[in-house]
């Protein structure tokens, strides 16, 4: 229980501080100039790319949110809290999956994170910490 508590924490704070950088970037226009001569995808422009890492900006930000006031409400022995923070997690399978199905690599890391928070729960003796009352 401890072990997904502290990993989702992480997460959270690594989230935030993602979301902090890419709405950073989102908002400075000369960032997101630098950043159109390098791209992958030459057919972006400078607003295409500000746009993009506004919404990349959101969806980590979200993350890093939820994830802290499911970490901060862990600790509580409610079958509710667990059944959120199990089903959050899967659901946030589908994020790093989805970026694997398309060919980027980088991915394996918060998918192996996110599988290590999933199996920390459904260990036998985080779910009888949240059975018992």
């Amino acid at each position: 229980m401890i072990g997904a508590r502290v990993l989702m924490f992480i997460g959270a704070g690594i989230g935030l501080l993602f979301a902090l950088l890419f709405g950073l970037v989102a908002a400075v226009p000369e960032a997101t100039r630098e950043i159109e001569g390098g791209a992958a995808m030459p057919g972006l422009r400078a607003q295409d790319m500000s746009l993009l890492f506004g919404a990349v900006a959101f969806v980590v930000g979200t993350y890093g949110l939820v994830s802290l006031v499911l970490a901060s409400v862990l600790g509580k022995r409610s079958l509710a809290v667990f059944w959120t923070a199990l089903i959050f997690q899967v659901l946030m399978l589908f994020l790093p999956l989805s970026s694997l199905t398309f060919g980027a690599v980088q991915a394996l890391v918060p998918l192996l994170f996110t599988v290590a928070i999933i199996v920390l729960l459904l260990l036998p003796e985080s779910r009888a910490y949240y059975q018992r009352q």
